[in-house]
């Protein structure tokens, strides 16, 4: 599809999510609406789903005959990080006024921040977070535990990186200027995301904030009472790789 101007992309890795990513696409579909069907495109990623997603992914896209939706699938389950360099290899080619958009593929991100995100970029950002550490922002459906050690990873991160207008350092909810990732990638190549899982998320925005201007966040609503299964994200390996990056020279290119 050729974008006439300011197209906006939105990845969605998939793994298992079942019924959730049907109903994300059909919220995804209603929040993009006012930009016009030739302004966006829902890439979806599906990393070796072992369940039925990629049946609901197809009857959203039989059923949203007006959005446009692009499905990528890898054969076997490679991880998050994976799923990110193939999204982020589709829209490479992109106009360079495009805006990237990341989110998880459960169903717990409201779409309808994507609105204040763009709003954000149009007003100078080259990179906007959706955050749980900014006034107004909630969370609910999360144990408590989860709920801390979240907290106590952003403050390590804050402590250790430091990076000007960023509260929440683990949030896959982003977006991003095209130009600005098209930069890191000059900078990193092949080496921009090396971590594998959830780690791969936090790694590509110290990346990214190293070549931005302007860095915003927006409260966003976390709702993990949307979530269909379990999280693919288990706690000790999250622990373990959050220690390792804090300690690792994750700038070095």
């Amino acid at each position: 599809m050729t974008f006439d101007r300011n197209p906006v992309f939105v990845l969605l890795p998939v793994y298992n999510e079942g019924e959730a990513i049907y109903r994300l696409l059909f919220r995804l579909a209603a929040a993009l609406e006012e930009l016009g069907p030739d302004r966006y495109e829902i890439v979806t990623i599906d990393d070796g789903s072992s369940d039925d997603s990629r049946d609901w992914i197809a009857r959203a896209v039989a059923e949203l005959p007006d959005c446009f939706i692009t499905c990528l699938e890898h054969e076997r389950n490679a991880g998050l990080a994976a799923a990110l360099r193939t999204g982020l290899a589709h829209v490479r080619a992109g106009p360079e006024d495009a805006t990237v958009v990341t989110m998880d593929g459960d169903d717990t991100h409201d779409p309808s921040h994507i609105g204040a995100m763009l709003q954000k970029m149009a007003e100078g950002a080259d990179m906007v977070i959706a955050s749980r550490y900014r006034r107004g922002a909630k969370i609910t459906g999360l144990s408590v535990w989860r709920r801390l050690l979240s907290y106590v990873a952003a403050v390590l991160y804050s402590l250790r990186w430091r990076i000007p207008g960023v509260r929440d350092y683990t949030c896959n909810y982003r977006s991003y200027r095209l130009s600005l990732l098209r930069r890191a990638e000059q900078s990193y190549g092949d080496h921009l995301i090396t971590e594998d899982g959830f780690a791969a998320v936090t790694e590509l925005l110290y990346k990214v904030t190293r070549e931005a201007n302007s860095i915003a966040e927006v409260p966003m609503v976390l709702n993990y009472e949307r979530k269909f299964a379990a999280s693919h994200n288990p706690i000790g390996k999250t622990i373990a790789r959050s220690l390792r990056l804090l300690a690792s020279d994750v700038g070095k290119s």
